[in-house]
């Protein structure tokens, strides 16, 4: 039993289109409740933690409601409450960034009431309503126990060939349902418009019986209890958190190219307290909140993360030495260039994004390959809007502009 007084509560709520559920965490005001602030958030709690502790102790007569959800419910509920100009949360967090700047457009948040950092970098804000909060890459984790050290894949070509012995992976594999993330859908997005082996992969999976899952926990869940030999895109935060307490859990920065991605934080327009939600995220951004979120809670800052992930050592020398990652824009990929009489349209063009992701129809092309030709016309139509946006906010090595990469060619940061 923990020490602290956080109560759990499971609560479903319905939200349109369809029932979703979330678990509301309620963690009691340390001096006795004067207000309340409610966070509406994808992040696993145990990652953010950490960071809500120490508010509290800044902050100790706020009780904080944490509800956490996945990024697709998340959004569904933040927009159908914004649309009916209801309270729905104080502040909004997620990973699903192109989700997050339809919001901020559709006139959702509210300019943030305190200065962004100095040293935060440019890629890490959009219109002063929106802000990442953490740089997280896209990794590949695997069974130590399941393939031998010279089998495993450091790039996605390797991982094409590996996959040929279907008899050996089917039904082995996991990785994102693309239909149900946000997250997911954005490094597939992304795979489909830079990899030259979306393909060839798509194929392999399907050829494999992918199992698709909500969310990276449960695919490093089934790597921990080998269910699963290898888990394709998880985000290597939470991959980097469970290897440290165990050793079965493998890690590769693939090293044809590495995406990242940022958690992006916005206060709500009708937020019941704004100044909590305000001082939350201030806080998200001072040097202690980043020192949290890069250390207990394993997020990697926005502000130190891609310095500190091309420190990291994978047992042939920090991926600094063998790669740079380069200093682009990310929130201006997600949502076109504004100021510049770009911004026009931008909504329109996220909400085709969605609409995108609605028809790849996620799990059938995994579980029935023959649906690839489908799915070619729209991959195209997609990495057209991709085009015509800036693409997403995640990015590759050489792409660019976007949040960043943590390798590049020639790179070779396996743990």
């Amino acid at each position: 039993m923990r020490s602290f007084a956080a109560i759990l509560v499971a609560v479903l709520a319905l939200v349109s289109p369809s029932m979703a559920q979330n678990t509301d965490t309620v963690f009691e005001a340390p001096a006795g409740e004067i207000e309340q602030l409610v966070i509406g958030s994808v992040t696993d709690l145990v990652h953010i933690e950490p960071l809500i502790r120490a508010f509290q102790t800044a902050n100790p007569a706020t009780t904080i409601i944490y509800r956490q959800m996945t990024s697709l419910d998340l959004y569904a509920a933040t927009n159908e409450a914004c649309q009916e100009e209801r309270f729905f949360a104080d502040t909004v967090i997620s990973s699903a960034l192109p989700e997050q700047v339809r919001l901020v457009n559709d006139g959702c948040s509210e300019p943030f009431q305190f200065a962004l950092p100095a040293a935060l970098h440019d890629w890490a804000s959009w219109r002063n309503e929106l802000v990442g909060l953490t740089f997280e890459p896209a990794v590949i984790v695997y069974d130590r126990q399941g393939l031998d050290p010279d089998e495993v894949p450091r790039n996605r070509f390797e991982l094409v060939d590996l996959l040929r012995q279907t008899e050996r992976f089917r039904g082995r594999i996991g990785t994102y349902d693309i239909e149900s993330s946000g997250v997911g859908y954005i490094f597939a997005f992304e795979d489909a418009a830079q990899a030259s082996t979306w393909g060839r992969l798509l194929e392999s999976l399907g050829q494999n019986r992918a199992r698709l899952y909500c969310c990276s926990s449960e695919v490093i869940d089934g790597v921990r209890n080998g269910e699963l030999v290898l888990g394709y895109n998880v985000l290597g935060s939470y991959a980097l958190a469970r290897q440290k307490d165990d050793p079965r859990i493998g890690i590769v920065f693939p090293s044809d190219y590495t995406l990242a991605l940022p958690r992006a934080a916005f206060v709500s327009r009708h937020a019941r307290n704004k100044r909590a939600a305000n001082a939350l995220i201030a806080f998200a951004l001072s040097k202690s909140g980043q020192e949290l979120l890069s250390g207990p809670s394993h997020l990697m800052s926005s502000i130190s993360g891609p310095e500190r992930l091309n420190a990291i050592d994978t047992g042939a020398g920090p991926i600094g030495r063998r790669g740079r990652i380069p200093s682009d824009r990310a929130f201006s990929r997600a949502a076109g260039r504004a100021g510049q009489g770009q911004a026009q349209g931008i909504s329109r063009t996220m909400a085709e994004l969605v609409s995108c992701r609605r028809s790849t129809v996620a799990s059938r092309l995994f579980a029935f390959p023959s649906a690839l030709s489908n799915h070619a016309a729209t991959r195209g139509r997609c990495r057209r809007h991709g085009r015509r946006t800036g693409g997403n906010s995640a990015a590759r090595h050489d792409g660019g502009s976007g949040v960043r990469a943590l390798a590049g060619p020639g790179i070779d940061p396996r743990h």
